[in-house]
């Protein structure tokens, strides 16, 4: 009530019909439920609306899975058809109706239905005499059976009991069904019927022939009041539909008997609905008479004296139209439920119900009120004076001009939206007669305010849909703009024929919704044809490599069954994933099979026996043959049959250990020369250390994390605690950079097992026993080797703590290093002299001889340690090479990624803002036709993306927006040796006299070189014109750094006249600038401290 009373005079007058009574609805709930509830948030106008700041995260989990092309393999066909709208099947109702559960029920099906009770002769008379049909009992209402004549006159095979009943309470259509003129009894031409059976079924009905000739008879009533209430009872039951369906005007005709039963209650008026939605009356429906006694819990009156009472005086005439609603079914199934119903209802009440409805009030009702009561209730019973409605009506009107007789009349829903108004619109001339103090002052104002609330937008199909071609052409001859002016959404919902009939400029803006074309997609196409781009992400616990074959399995089937679309991979990071593993497990492989030979290699000693030489020769001859013949054959079905091509398709790391090992087996054999012997038992012994320590690194990575951070989870607030937590990630999984480091270790891991084995050998050639040799052995190089392993930790653990995307590469990098050297380090001390005690003899120590390395090395050695000016050559020479390293680590260019991904052409095109779409693609086409042209053989595919920056990053991780003027065109080459000549060539000869230089940018490479290839300079002002004053000096010494290309600046997005995108910045309150340059390099690092020079 205090919000109410604050509310300004001057804004309670300009409030609309709709808002008017919302208002006087909120007001009114408490007070008729008694309850009091929290109001519900209403939701602020989206101009209102603030987002809140979120806080965006890069992993490169976010990196999509693969984008696909779909695109059809048929020659493209444009098809029209004409669309015909549905029409609108929603009740003439400003706001929201209750669903009605009861209506969504299906009847039963008729052979279902038992025979009901008998209808009245009449009505199977009147049936029978103009429709044809045989209503004999209850049941035969249900579901109507048409003949074929009438059903295609009605364009039904069946008609539902409830509108059979709706046509006998209107007067109109009784009078079409009897052939006469006239809508009472006097017209109903009773020559139609056989006298003798007329007057049988009216005396069944106690109306007799001369009483329907004397014209006083509502024959309606006669006809609904001669159903009995059984026959009424039957059909409810068992069609759900058929009292939901019912007119009003049925009710009004309903015997008293009949309104006792539950199911027919009589329905209220859509103006309760604004109450009926307050959250006060939560579940409590105003759908029927039924509900406002339950509200009231078994007294209507309450209810309604409540309403009158309660209703602020600011809002007073809400309840004049709910009360004007009540029908005089609706008050008589009030007297029936309510037997006080009158004594306890208000005189006040009584005088604020229709004419209508008060000339049916029982006649010692009016008796038992005041004398003034009395007389003004037969007053307007009489007509003699206005009702409460029409009163209020006229108080709006009283210097509203004369009607127009001619005008073109409206629809009844205009006239339900005028009562709200409190103004009359009942003819197109209503719209040039509003009060002096109405706050519209013509037709369009008024139409346009419709749309400002969603009462009124949930209205405008019956309201602009009933508009006649006749009434818009009043409108339109005595306000000839006002077509222009009127809201586009009004004009959508004329109906098609008014349409059609209007000019066509007004025809476009219903088409085009009055509104600036914003695409909301981007166009694609793939080597000419239109596509679909699909873009599929995992969710970062999901594995890349499964997701993927997952999908690639869904869209292959998609394309078996579809022969007229093709699924085209467009980007896909699975096999990259899968290639950079299989990569480096196959390096990390080798290399441990490399080191495990070097090992044995320079273990060996003594002479190597002639008998056992031989044996291994042929072991390793015929073993390697054998294992190269099973590959070479494997590979000759993929090759088709050549043995060249399935040689060429072995790995050749492959080939040349199978070769080197079938040599080494031929040398094996060789008589005559001296080899030593091989020490497979210590190679065997350090060659165990590696496949342990990676799975012990497996296991460290897997179950060390959760158990730090179970441990010191709870003191995650402490910064060092913090830090600890940060070095064990709990999402470490197998990928490119934990196997790299792993592989990185794997030199290591055997360092660490060869010095202790060393060491062991040393101590028992110096006489100790085995036991005493490893443990003193293995106690004097266990701090060393710790130490190396700590120095080694140091340097490659903080590679992951720098911070950034840095951290992101490189930290499980670190991870996966850390843990492979702590398990080298205790294999080393553990593993490896258990494995010594049990496979290393002293007998079986080879005695040290010198071999061919240290007849080389020593000799230099002796050299440089010979005489001083020897020793400062050797360190002039380690300086100079020191400086020739740095010199040729400068030279090199920089990257942040290396190259991965099929190498391509990208097209880059921005053109002046402003450019619709449409002109985008028709320059995009004319350069893909040139492409055709001029590089079919040298290009294999033509991917097109207009409205967005195509495959580079901001596309793949969803930031890129829906830019006309902006396109990319990807182009697939056939070899990567011409890719810098052909990107020259299509950008001087194609791109730029299509585009212009301005507006394009051509550069080659590959998916690294989008997202990382380039940089952004940015700098800030305060305020554009010294921007502006910069800008052509700073893109000029970018481009003549070396290295850059493709330089261009955010701010010639502007425009020269100021009509572009415009940002306003705003920093500590005060106005602020700022613009950005981006480039295009393949040394990123390099050139970034020439660019900031």
């Amino acid at each position: 009530p205090e919000v109410f009373a604050a509310l300004p005079d001057e804004y309670i007058d300009n409030l609309d019909g709709f808002t008017r009574d919302a208002l006087a609805a909120a007001a009114l709930a408490k007070s008729v439920t008694g309850r009091s509830v929290e109001p519900l948030p209403v939701p602020l106008p989206s101009a209102w609306r603030i987002q809140p700041p979120q806080i965006i995260t890069f992993s490169f989990a976010d990196i999509p899975v693969a984008v696909f092309n779909v695109f059809s393999t048929q020659d493209a066909s444009a098809s029209t058809s004409d669309t015909t709208p549905e029409e609108t099947t929603s009740t003439a109702t400003p706001t929201e109706t209750p669903n009605d559960e009861s209506a969504q029920t299906e009847p039963q099906q008729a052979e279902d239905i038992p025979e009901g009770p008998a209808l009245p002769q009449i009505l199977n008379l009147i049936a029978s005499s103009f429709m044809g049909l045989e209503l004999d009992t209850a049941d035969d209402l249900i579901a109507i059976q048409l003949p074929p004549e009438l059903a295609e006159q009605l364009g039904t095979d069946t008609l539902s009991g409830s509108l059979f009943l709706n046509a006998m309470a209107n007067p109109e259509q009784l009078a079409a069904f009897s052939g006469g003129e006239g809508g009472d009894a006097g017209g109903f031409d009773l020559t139609a019927f056989d006298t003798q059976e007329l007057v049988a079924a009216l005396g069944e009905c106690g109306v007799g022939l001369f009483d329907l000739a004397g014209g006083n008879v509502d024959f309606g009533q006669i006809l609904l009041g001669c159903i009995s209430t059984d026959a009424y009872a039957f059909i409810a039951e068992h069609d759900p539909t058929f009292v939901s369906s019912l007119d009003p005007a049925v009710f009004d005709r309903l015997p008293d008997e009949v309104l006792q039963l539950a199911a027919y209650a009589p329905p209220l008026d859509d103006v309760w609905n604004t109450l009926a939605q307050q959250p006060e009356l939560g579940d409590m429906p105003l759908r029927t008479a039924a509900d406002i006694v339950a509200l009231g819990d078994g007294s209507a009156a309450q209810v309604l004296n409540t309403i009158n009472n309660s209703v602020p005086a600011r809002f007073e005439g809400y309840e004049v139209r709910l009360f004007d609603s009540l029908t005089p079914a609706i008050l008589r199934y009030f007297s029936i439920h309510e037997p006080n119903f009158y004594e306890n209802l208000d005189s006040a009440v009584l005088l604020k119900l229709s004419a209508e409805t008060i000339a049916a009030l029982p006649a010692e009702v009016i008796a038992a009120q005041d004398e003034s009561v009395a007389e003004q209730l037969n007053a307007i019973a009489s007509g003699e004076m206005s009702s409460a409605a029409a009163a209020l009506a006229e108080l709006y009107a009283t210097d509203v001009p004369p009607a127009d007789p001619d005008a073109p009349a409206l629809n009844d829903m205009w006239q339900f939206v005028g009562a709200f108004y409190n103004i009359e619109l009942d003819t197109a001339d209503d719209f040039f007669r509003f009060p002096s103090n109405f706050p519209f002052t013509g037709p369009t104002d008024f139409m346009n305010s419709i749309f400002s609330s969603p009462q009124g937008a949930a209205a405008a199909p019956q309201l602009f849909g009933g508009l006649t071609i006749e009434a818009i052409e009043y409108i339109t001859e005595r306000d000839p703009e006002w077509l222009n002016r009127l809201d586009a959404r009004g004009l959508q919902n004329l109906s098609e024929d008014v349409l059609a009939a209007l000019p066509q400029s007004v025809q476009d803006r219903a088409v085009s919704g009055d509104e600036v074309f914003i695409p909301t997609a981007a166009i694609t196409r793939m080597n000419g044809g239109a596509s679909l781009q699909l873009t599929v992400f995992k969710s970062a616990e999901s594995n890349t490599v499964e997701a993927y074959d997952q999908i690639k399995a869904v869209l292959d089937d998609i394309n078996e069954r579809n022969e007229d679309i093709d699924i085209a991979v467009a980007f896909e990071t699975a096999s990259f994933v899968r290639q950079s593993i299989e990569g480096v497990v196959r390096e990390g492989t080798l290399g441990a099979v490399f080191a495990i030979i070097v090992i044995l290699i320079f273990l060996s000693g003594g002479t190597w026996k002639a008998r056992s030489r031989r044996m291994a020769g042929f072991t390793m001859v015929f073993g390697f043959a054998a294992v190269f013949v099973v590959l070479l054959v494997s590979n000759l079905g993929a090759a088709g049959g050549d043995v060249k091509a399935a040689f060429d398709s072995m790995d050749t790391v492959v080939r040349v250990l199978l070769l080197l090992g079938f040599i080494a087996g031929l040398i094996a054999l060789v008589p005559g020369i001296h080899l030593p012997e091989p020490s497979v038992r210590s190679t065997l012994v350090i060659a165990v250390s590696i496949p342990l320590s990676i799975f012990a690194t497996f296991a460290l990575m897997a179950w060390l994390p959760p158990v730090i951070h179970a441990a010191l989870g709870g003191m995650a607030d402490q910064p060092i605690v913090a830090f600890i937590l940060r070095l064990f990630p709990t999402d470490l999984t197998l990928n490119l950079m934990t196997l790299s480091g792993i592989t990185v270790a794997v030199g290591r891991i055997v360092d660490d097992s060869i010095v202790v084995l060393e060491n062991i050998f040393r101590q028992m050639q110096s006489g100790q026993s085995k036991r005493e040799a490893i443990l003193e052995g293995t106690r004097d190089v266990s701090q060393a080797i710790f130490s190396a392993t700590l120095i080694a930790v140091v340097v490659f653990l903080p590679l992951g703590l720098t911070g950034g995307i840095v951290s992101e590469f490189f930290l499980p990098f670190g991870l996966a290093v850390t843990y492979a050297l702590m398990s080298s380090f205790v294999v080393a001390i553990t593993v490896v002299p258990v494995l010594a005690s049990f496979f290393i003899d002293v007998d079986q120590i080879p005695e040290e001889q010198e071999s061919s390395l240290q007849r080389l090395y020593v000799p230099v050695l002796r050299w440089s340690l010979a005489r001083n000016f020897n020793t400062w050559v050797v360190i002039a020479l380690a300086i100079v090479s020191m400086i020739i390293g740095q010199l040729l680590l400068v030279s090199r260019p920089f990257a942040f990624l290396p190259e991965f991904g099929e190498p391509q052409i990208s097209v880059n095109v921005s053109m002046p803002p402003g450019t619709r779409i449409t002109e985008t693609d028709a320059l995009v086409r004319e350069f893909e036709a040139a492409i055709n042209e001029q590089f079919a053989d040298e290009i294999t595919t033509v991917q097109v993306v207009i409205g967005q920056g195509g495959l580079g990053f901001d596309t793949l991780l969803g930031g890129a927006s829906i830019s006309e003027n902006i396109a990319n065109v990807a182009l697939g080459i056939r070899d990567r040796e011409t890719l810098d000549d052909l990107t020259r060539r299509i950008r001087e000869e194609i791109a730029i006299p299509i585009f212009g230089e301005e507006n394009v940018t051509v550069s080659g490479g590959s998916l690294t070189d989008s997202g990382f290839g380039g940089f952004e300079v940015v700098v800030s002002g305060a305020d554009q014109q010294t921007l502006e004053a910069y800008n052509d000096l700073i893109i000029e010494t970018l481009s003549n750094v070396e290295g850059l290309a493709n330089v261009t600046s955010s701010l010639d997005s502007v425009g020269e006249s100021g009509d572009g995108p415009q940002t306003f910045i705003r920093i500590n309150g005060q106005a602020a600038l700022s613009y950005s340059a981006e480039l295009e390099t393949e040394d990123t690092f390099g050139v970034t401290a020439k660019a900031i020079e």
